[in-house]
């Protein structure tokens, strides 16, 4: 009996082993590139503009800095949109001319 169990035991190790080197590898399929540009640039895609809009809000803006770097997620890619604090100002004053419902389209 004891015998038997080992056999059985070994057989399904040794399936497991072959069934795993017989399989096909496995891709990464959903890999997520990452593209940094500045604000000038993304403003020219009105599609990215509404991602922007529906994903930021200017919180950020609270501390003095030169420069800010806002990260949005756009067709799965991750845009890096870096922008002066002047031109996020500006382009968080375009959301009042923007309504709503253009921007769930």
């Amino acid at each position: 009996m004891k015998t038997s169990k080992l056999v059985v035991i070994a057989s399904i190790l040794v399936l497991a082993i072959v069934g795993v080197s017989l399989a096909p590898e496995v891709k990464a399929v959903n890999t997520k590139a990452m593209v940094v540009i500045n604000l000038e640039q993304a403003v020219q895609d009105i599609e990215l503009v509404r991602a922007m809009h529906i994903q930021l809000n200017d919180d950020f803006l609270q501390n003095n800095q030169m420069y800010y770097t806002q990260h949005v997620l756009y067709n799965n890619v991750t845009v890096c949109i870096t922008g002066t604090h002047k031109g996020w100002r500006a382009f968080f004053r375009t959301r009042a001319y923007i309504q709503a419902t253009d921007l769930t389209r």
